[in-house]
Formats: structure tokens, C-alpha cells, sequence
């Protein structure tokens, strides 16, 4: 499998160049599209919302305000984009490799989760670098809603491909599925360690079919089994993938299902929130 379709969704702040370049440095590698996507709800449907007792005319300014807003957004996006990708001997077209760039109306959860569902990978900068942007709703939704992986990076990152991949096994479903969607990656690692995060010894029946099937792939994986002793088990895969000197942390994307909605558990909110490395998870 590779990424054929990349998602990068936009959110007007530093942290999109940060998801920009390493999206394009994987689609270069990987002969990947880059879509870049920014969202905006109906500034029509906004302003009515906040003041339906606004006259026509004072709608019509308000609209026209927010549409030149965005119209800015979009051209500090593009220039963005077209100095990442140049670096990457990526050029704007449709094809792969390739980048493009588009606005759609809409909530930032409805939009990415929407467009996630047709995307490889999704790629969000670090969600607690992004200030008070609607991206923790975008990502829960590409997230959960989708079931495709995402990578979510911190600022400072200036690599991914071709580093060292710590997964964070504990033997469920949604690790298993995200060590499936990462192959790409993990078959480019310097070199792959699997971690086991238990009060006792680790299951090794189980460790070591994992390192038979990821052998079969052309990944030799070491094992290591770390005590979280009275830390959380969040903080624990964080810390020890960074001392580790991992470049990319692979986990499973947990989520809280409420009525008719989905939130993040509890160590995958502190992963995002709190991991000074990229984590890449899919539920």
C-alpha cells in the first residue's frame, strides 16, 4: 500500500507550514497528492446566525468582509505551499506527485471528516500548537469518523521519513490497524522497536508474532517493554519513544462514543496534546 492522497487541512496558523512540509516530503518519497484544504462555514449563514435583526445591506458588508478574509487566507496558503513544495520538486497539478490547494464551506469537523473518508493519510500540525483554532473538532472527526490514519506533528519537526518508528503495542484492534496503515513508513525507519507498556512481563507469544508479521513486510523489529510504575500510560509511550530517539510514534487512536458523537480518549488526548514527537494513529 502507499499514500496516494494526502490530507493537509489548514487552519490559517504557523502550524500549517508545518503539516505542509511533511506531507509534501512524504508524497515526494511516496509519489503521493497533497491536498490542502481550508474551511469556512457560509458567512451568509454565520452573520443571519448572530443577528438575524441585521438589515440587508449590513449582511451584505459583513459577507463581503469575510469572503475577502478568506480570499487572504487562501493566497498566504498558496504562497506557503509553492515555497514547501519547491523544496520538494513537487509542482501544483492534479496528479501525484502533485499538491493542490481548495476552500470548502463548512464546519472544520464536518469538512475534514468528510474528506477524510477519501484520503490515505491525514496530516494535522500539533493540535495543542494550533491556539484556539477549530482544530481538536477536525481532528476527533477525521479521526474517528474516518477511520484513516492521521499524523499529527509538533513545530521544530523537520523529518519523519527515514527515522526511527517506536509503536506502541498493547495487542488491540486499533494498534493493529494503525502498525497496518503506517507499512509505508515503517518499511523506510532507520529502525523499528516495538514497545510494550505493562506492570509485569511483556506477552511474548504475542510480541513475536508481531515481529514474524512485520518481518514478512522486510521490517526487522526489536522489543521493549517499558513499567509506567504511577505514570500515566500516555506520558510513559511518549517519554520512552523520545528517549528511544524515535522520530515517529505509532499508536491506536481511542475514542468515548456519546450519542451520536465521538471524543477522544484519555491517552490519545495527552499523545496530542502533551508528545513532543510526531504520533501517528488511526481508531
Amino acid at each position: 500500500m502507499s499514500y496516494r492522497k494526502i490530507l493537509v487541512p489548514l487552519f490559517d496558523g504557523a502550524g500549517d507550514e508545518v503539516a505542509a512540509r511533511q506531507a509534501v516530503a512524504i508524497a515526494a518519497a511516496l509519489g503521493g497528492h497533497v491536498t490542502a484544504l481550508l474551511a469556512r462555514p457560509d458567512p451568509a449563514e454565520t452573520v443571519r446566525l448572530i443577528d438575524p435583526s441585521l438589515s440587508p445591506r449590513v449582511i451584505r458588508e459583513l459577507v463581503d468582509s469575510a469572503r475577502s478574509a478568506t480570499s487572504h487566507e487562501l493566497a498566504r496558503a498558496r504562497a506557503m505551499l509553492e515555497t514547501v513544495a519547491k523544496q520538494s520538486g513537487i509542482t501544483e497539478n492534479e496528479g501525484a506527485p502533485g499538491w493542490s490547494l481548495d476552500v470548502r464551506e463548512g464546519l472544520a469537523d464536518d469538512v475534514m471528516g468528510q474528506e477524510a473518508l477519501l484520503s490515505d493519510l491525514t496530516i494535522f500540525a500539533h493540535p495543542a500548537q494550533q491556539g484556539d483554532r477549530p482544530i481538536w473538532g477536525a481532528l476527533e472527526a477525521a479521526l474517528l469518523g474516518s477511520r484513516r490514519p492521521l499524523i499529527a506533528v509538533p513545530k521544530d519537526v523537520t523529518e519523519i521519513l527515514g527515522k526511527k518508528v517506536v509503536i506502541g503495542w498493547d495487542g488491540g484492534r486499533a494498534v493493529s490497524h494503525a502498525l497496518f496503515t503506517a507499512l509505508p513508513l515503517l518499511s523506510r525507519a532507520s529502525a523499528v522497536e516495538i514497545l510494550t507498556v505493562a506492570s509485569g512481563p511483556a506477552e511474548r507469544p504475542v510480541v513475536e508474532k508481531l515481529k514474524d508479521y512485520l518481518s514478512l513486510h522486510g521490517i526487522r523489529a526489536t522489543q521493549r517493554s517499558v513499567n509506567p510504575g504511577t505514570m500515566d500510560i500516555g506520558f510513559t509511550l511518549a517519554d520512552a519513544a523520545k528517549r528511544a530517539g524515535a522520530g515517529l510514534l505509532v499508536v491506536g487512536g481511542y475514542g468515548h462514543s456519546r450519542i451520536r458523537e465521538f471524543v477522544l480518549g484519555g491517552v490519545t488526548r495527552h499523545l496530542l496534546a502533551n508528545a513532543s514527537l510526531p504520533v501517528f494513529m488511526a481508531h
